[in-house]
């Protein structure tokens, strides 16, 4: 136990000094990480700072000088010019070279014009900057020179007036901008071309920093610094930077001393938890093997314990929590002790008390069956009630259908009966109707005879007139003959005319008889029809009555299939409580059967258990 409990110390003692170990290393690793960005921020800005000064004050003397230039420029020869570059060239040690550059793109170094070149042609930098752009006091990108070196150009106007008349171009080393602060530093083209190193790296200088140090294409503007490692084991931090004029600034700070002060406090954090650990579990064995010295005898009595042997035993004083143990085991064996006497008289009672509960059981199971009878008789005779209640109540609903299809037919002889009904009320309007015309037509026949009487006596009077007319034309002679000839026309008219009047006066009397007979046929149809109208009353009547009498039927009927519907669900009820009950009996009937069967298994579990009791030993 005591090996066990130093595995376990040291373990967590390891566990402990592991988590020491990590955080320590995390901490020192973001302390590194801030000392680094801290260290490259102040170099960055310190470096940068320095360069747009040296610039500025470049671009100042430019200014300072060109401006002196532009008093009476116009008036300076060749020679004037080539002499005054020479003495710019010489006035400071970083100027390598100087010329003056002319709107028309000619060139003037200290020696004359530059042959066969034309910057306005050749669209140099300083040309569109200065002419066309109209800047002044600015620095050039770097451009590689005729000895394979980097130069700037530092650009200043020269003004007579308001008008640029030429450009001052003072050709200088970049690195000579930067003065000598022990830091590292590179400038390179976009393209990765270095025109300005210095401290550890000035060997950079006219390569590609991405040849030297492939592993920088990883280095991200804006990126944590990146810690390099130098071929003389050197740590510096990287970072990329751009500025303003499109190029790129790459700082790189020397981290030996934090990196260096991070592993030696890294390896004192290891040694000293190493250390302790040592020292811990030394010290725990020491304290455990003196508090565990009576141990074994505690171990020896309870294994004696599950061997059975519950005698009382003395333990010795540890002085430590073992003396609660022994307690324990002291009252441990009491206890069972006591438990055990009160089980054998337990296990006395519990297997008289498994007798009487058989008993009772198989009194339970026959009285079961007797019920499960009784109960199946009881269901028998609830599914045939349930199936003649079915059947009362099927007749019933083939009954209401019938009835219902005697309402139908009786609802639509009265619907056609209505209809017959109107008919006859339109008939009979009808023959009234054509009574009245025909009274009508029989008065105006009437009046037309009158008409023709007053018609035949014109024709009487007229045929006298004639007959009178030929007397007189006889009585003329030769001077009537003619108007006795028109008067037998007028005769001959005038009889026809009564000829005709005879003949209609006969029509007309036929007339006048048909019509009296229309009119009397109408006056007994329409008798008729008055009839028929209260034969059709009395019938509708009687369809009410039979349909009313129907509804009463269905009425009675819709009642005894609702009772029979109601009575047979009742019974299925009842059968199918009949049945639940069947197979609760039946349930009891399995449980009783299990219940007889579990009071066997505790009978033998009874037996089992007073067996297992003897296993103690009980010694006063």
């Amino acid at each position: 136990m005591i090996k066990k409990l130093n595995i376990f110390t040291i373990a967590v003692s390891f566990i402990l000094m592991a988590s020491v170990i990590a955080l320590g290393y995390f901490y020192l690793e973001g302390w590194k990480e801030r000392k680094t960005v801290q260290n490259d921020i102040q170099s960055k800005q310190m470096l940068l700072t320095l360069l747009d000064y040296a610039e500025s004050q470049a671009a100042h003397q430019a200014k300072a000088i060109a401006s002196q230039m532009s008093d009476g420029f116009n008036s300076y020869t060749e020679d004037d010019l080539t002499h005054r570059i020479k003495q710019i060239e010489h006035a400071n040690p970083m100027f390598s070279y100087a010329f003056i550059a002319f709107p028309d793109g000619r060139i003037m170094k200290n020696n004359g014009y530059l042959a066969n070149f034309n910057a306005k042609t050749s669209q140099r930098e300083y040309y569109v900057r200065g002419f066309e752009k109209s800047e002044s006091g600015f620095v050039t990108k770097p451009y590689s020179n005729a000895s394979g070196g980097t130069s700037v150009g530092i650009v200043a106007s020269i003004k007579t007036g308001q008008k640029t008349s030429a450009l001052l171009v003072i050709i200088i080393d970049p690195l000579s901008l930067v003065p000598e602060t022990g830091s590292t530093f590179v400038i390179t083209q976009p393209n990765g071309d270095v025109y300005l190193a210095d401290g550890a790296v000035k060997d950079w200088l006219g390569k590609n920093i991405y040849d030297v140090k492939p592993e920088f294409k990883q280095v991200s503007v804006g990126d944590k610094p990146f810690m390099h490692l130098s071929p003389n084991g050197e740590w510096y931090s990287v970072t990329k930077n751009t500025l303003k004029n499109g190029n790129t600034f790459w700082n790189l700070t020397n981290q030996n001393e934090a990196v260096h002060l991070s592993d030696s406090i890294l390896y004192s954090i290891l040694f000293i938890s190493i250390f302790y650990m040592a020292a811990n579990a030394i010290v725990l064995f020491i304290a455990l093997r003196r508090e565990l010295r009576h141990m074994p005898q505690t171990v020896s009595v309870i294994h004696g314990m599950s061997q059975g042997d519950f005698s009382a035993k003395d333990i010795p004083s540890s002085s430590n929590e073992l003396d609660i143990i022994s307690a324990a085991v002291d009252t441990l064996q009491a206890e069972v002790s006591k438990i055990v006497q009160v089980s054998e008289q337990s296990m006395d009672e519990l297997a008289q008390n498994q007798r009487n509960i058989t008993d009772i059981v198989h009194r339970n199971q026959q009285n079961c069956e007797r019920e499960l009878t009784a109960v199946e008789q009881v269901a028998t005779a609830a599914t045939e009630l349930s199936s003649t209640a079915a059947d009362v109540a099927m007749n019933a609903t083939n009954a209401e259908e019938a009835t219902s299809g005697a309402m139908s037919v009786v609802s639509a002889s009265s619907d056609t009966l209505k209809r017959s009904e109107d008919i006859t009320r339109q008939v009979r309007a009808s023959m009234v109707e054509s009574a009245g015309t025909v009274n009508e037509l029989r008065v105006h026949s009437e009046k037309i005879s009158e008409v023709i009487e007053v018609i035949n006596s014109i024709s009487e009077q007229t045929n006298l007139l004639a007959l009178n007319a030929a007397i007189e034309a006889a009585r003329a002679g030769d001077y009537g003959r003619g108007f006795a000839v028109v008067a037998d026309e007028v005769r001959a008219l005038a009889g026809k005319t009564q000829q005709s009047t005879v003949d209609i006066q006969k029509i007309i009397l036929q007339l006048q008889e048909q019509s009296k007979k229309a009119d009397e046929s109408m006056h007994q149809n329409s008798t008729l029809m008055e009839e028929a109208g209260e034969i059709s009353d009395e019938l509708s009547e009687a369809f009410k009555s039979i349909s009313e009498k129907i509804s009463i039927v269905s009425e009675i009927n819709a009642l005894v299939a609702t009772a029979s519907e109601e009575q047979s669900s009742v019974t299925q009820d009842i059968s199918k409580q009949i049945e639940d009950i069947s197979h609760i009996v039946h349930s009891n009937q399995q449980d009783i059967t299990k219940t007889t069967q579990f009071n066997d298994d505790i009978s033998a579990l009874t037996k089992q258990l007073g067996d297992e009791l003897s296993f103690f030993k009980m010694k006063a």
